[in-house]
């Protein structure tokens, strides 16, 4: 894991020394060994390096080819570094260094842009091409690595975190994109193409650019196809799994420094750490987390344990309390953008105890995303079977029932009995992500004031998931809840989390179930294959069946967060009240404070839960303390 940087300066103007390094340094956290600048005609690059893989000074960033024609600076991990060596040198290529980097330059110096698609890994990077005066960049393909950036047609300037490029782009309430503002606070995290702040931008996962005097070109360069086959048998399905999964974490063991594993109760964490322990000739680090004054039933302590006991790894433990809400500010300046995943902060608490003893970690983020891990899927599968059942007279009663207003605002239970209605009576992907304990459509409305409702339009959160149904019309139900999942809240949520908590304390996270290819293979299993014998993740759990314990393998799924609910109306009651008091988004116009006063009041006298609907107000709160003026 390293930082890059870069403005590219259109006019041919010398880039500002001080303005490079200021940009550099604001990512300093994301590489602590070393640091470097490159200035040439019209551009700079800038690195921040975290040593993995060759900790010579032969892999100090940027690096330049043979002629310093080429400039790269560059974050990630390159897992098949060594067999991509061994072809190019085949080729008549030579190497100076033994690290990655070099095998990304020469793959660009040998193939040109097509050898990205050559690349296994997770990575953002940039190559300066002195001679054209061009800059190309590209982002992994699930969007593991950052890469944000602004262009007002003289500068380009890029960065792992926009925080620096604020210093380029001042924002204000003014330049708040409202489509992105909007799927803010229905679903907590922005997309992985999208960023709260107009005029900034985000490299999408699996593309390329190339920035040039004429502009800047996007291309896209892989894709999850969802191509479910009935080809193969269930034991040829585990079979495939098992090798592509060793094949995933033995590649991610490959590292210069300490290595170890994040150890929940999940099947998922549960894999990686059996598999590396298998693969590994020394004793495997492996670290849980529990929260304070959690129920027995909501802590994974325990299964963590047996997992670490039966294959001998050296684990540690750390408990969370509720005083670690005084990291918001720290963490929201770290991510640059609003972002209410509460889970950031034990993830960003167990990256800084692992940090201490590795500076690699193992985890097993991506199992669920690609392998039906998550309720709206099975529950699809179901409203997929049965609607092709029920008589014409129930089905026009049931549309009714869908329709009627104030569904969201009734108890839980029977919120998620409407969603899964919507999917029986129209199979559409759509509503069921309106999630009713966030701001769902209906509450935002209720958010608004009537000139944000203005600016709003039709520019609805509803429709960036449109957009992914759009391109596949023909797609099962199921399969597309599990593309929206893949595309929208892995790769917009959970690798944001986890990459900013580990950035932070400067520990970099490697996660197997990302392997393009595992990923790529489980996108070619049908649903009832991937849901084996009706179970979320039924496949894996199988396969979990024969590796790890049985306590393990019957668990159901549990979210990584603390108690939000009670949190906010007991240790974090006064950062909820303080919400109400002094809003800026309601001061500026934007919100009802009437409608905040309300769930303010509801939650903490227990009338209602608005847990999720607060913590997106709060973080969003806190990103303008910390960036508007």
């Amino acid at each position: 894991m390293c930082g890059i940087c870069g403005i590219v300066d259109r006019r041919g103007v010398e880039v500002s020394e001080r303005t490079l390094t200021r940009l550099r340094d604001s990512i300093t956290h994301r590489g602590p060994d070393d640091a470097g600048i490159y200035r040439g005609s019209g551009a700079g690059l800038g690195s921040r390096r975290l040593a993995i893989i060759d900790l010579s000074p032969r892999g100090h960033m940027p690096m330049s080819n043979d002629d310093q024609s080429l400039w790269i600076t560059y974050n990630g991990e390159i897992y098949n570094y060594r067999e991509l060596r061994s072809e190019l040198e085949g080729q008549g290529v030579n190497f100076r260094s033994d690290c990655d980097t070099e095998i990304v330059l020469r793959a660009f110096e040998h193939w040109g842009p097509d050898g990205v698609r050559h690349l296994h890994g997770m990575f953002a990077f940039a190559i300066w091409d002195e001679s054209r005066k061009t800059l190309f960049a590209a982002r992994d393909r699930l969007g593991v690595k950052p890469f944000h950036y602004i262009d007002d047609g003289d500068i380009f300037a890029f960065c792992s975190e926009p925080a620096g490029l604020y210093e380029l782009h001042k924002p204000s309430f003014a330049g708040l994109d409202p489509l992105s503002l909007d799927f803010f606070l229905g679903f907590g995290y922005l997309p992985p193409d999208r960023s709260l702040v107009t005029g900034l931008n985000k490299l999408p996962p699996g593309h390329y650019m190339l920035v040039s005097q004429d502009g800047i070109r996007v291309t896209r360069y892989w894709q999850v196809e969802m191509e479910p086959t009935d080809a193969s048998s269930v034991e040829e399905d585990l079979s495939e799994l098992d090798r592509l999964l060793r094949r995933a974490v033995t590649k991610r063991l490959r590292s210069d420094v300490p290595l170890g594993c994040f150890l929940s109760g999940g099947i998922d964490s549960g894999l990686v750490t059996a598999l590396a322990a298998e693969a590994s000739d020394r004793p495997i680090n492996t670290f849980c987390v529990g929260f304070a004054g959690a129920r027995p039933e909501d802590d994974e302590r325990a299964l963590a344990r047996i997992v670490a006991d039966r294959f001998g790894t050296r684990h540690e433990e750390l408990e969370v309390a509720a005083a670690s809400h005084a990291m918001l500010p720290d963490v929201i300046r770290h991510t640059g953008e609003p972002f209410a995943d509460v889970g950031i902060l034990p993830m960003y608490q167990i990256s800084r105890a692992a940090r201490s003893h590795i500076t690699v970690a193992l985890s097993g983020d991506g199992g669920d995303e690609s392998f039906a891990g998550y309720p709206n899927v099975a529950s699809a599968l179901r409203a997929e079977r049965i609607r092709g059942s029920i008589p014409r007279p129930l089905t026009l009663l049931l549309e009714k029932a869908t329709a009627i207003p104030p569904i969201h605002d009734l108890h839980p239970t029977i919120a998620r009995a409407n969603r899964f209605l919507t999917q029986y009576v129209n199979g559409g992907a759509v509503g069921q992500f309106d999630a009713s304990n966030y701001w769902n459509g209906r509450w935002r409305d209720r958010l608004y004031t009537t000139r944000q409702r203005d600016a709003r339009g039709d520019t609805l959160a509803a429709s960036l998931i449109e957009a992914i149904v759009a391109t596949r019309p023909n797609l099962r139900l199921p399969d597309l809840n599990l593309l929206v999942d893949l595309k929208m809240r892995l790769g917009g949520g959970y690798l944001t989390k986890v990459d900013i908590a580990s950035s932070m304390v400067s520990l970099e996270v490697r996660s197997p179930f990302l392997d393009h290819e595992l990923v790529e293979f489980a996108a070619r299993l049908p649903i009832e294959r991937k849901l084996l014998g009706g179970r979320q993740k039924g496949l894996l759990r199988e396969y979990a069946s024969r590796i790890l314990p049985a306590e393990i393998v019957s668990q159901p799924k549990r979210g990584f967060a603390p108690g939000l609910d009670d949190w906010l109306r007991k240790e974090w009651s006064s950062l909820v009240e303080g919400l109400a008091r002094r809003s800026r988004f309601a001061s500026e116009g934007l919100f009802e404070r009437a409608t905040i006063d309300r769930v303010v009041r509801e939650h903490l006298d227990g009338r209602a839960d608005h847990g999720q609907r607060l913590w997106n107000l709060v973080c969003l709160e806190t990103w303008a303390e910390v960036f508007l003026p």
